[in-house]
């Protein structure tokens, strides 16, 4: 169980950090193409992968393990759609 929770809490993270990094300038000069993505591919070793997109083809996370079946790939991608909605944002920052 804890192996499909980790890229949801992983998402989490790296979303949490590219919007805290993200100016607004460099917000405002890029226009949103369409909505966040997943984009679900095979590696060099013929296995399975997912990279989250921004709606300007930004990636903005990627599998940290790879799939033997596509089925196990997409069901790691439906287990974050599902957390990332009512995830909880840890802030560990001291100020």
């Amino acid at each position: 169980m804890l192996k499909k929770t980790i890229p949801a809490l992983l998402l989490v993270f790296v979303l949490s950090a590219w919007t805290q990094h993200s100016s607004p300038a460099a917000m405002v000069a890029e226009k949103p193409a369409g909505p966040i993505s997943f984009e679900l591919f095979k590696d060099a070793k013929k296995e399975y992968r997912w990279k989250l997109k921004a709606a300007n083809g930004k990636v903005m996370a990627v599998s940290n393990d790879g799939y033997s079946t596509k089925a196990s790939c997409q069901s790691a991608i439906n287990l974050i759609k599902e957390g990332a909605a009512t995830a909880s944002v840890e802030d560990t920052t001291k100020d």
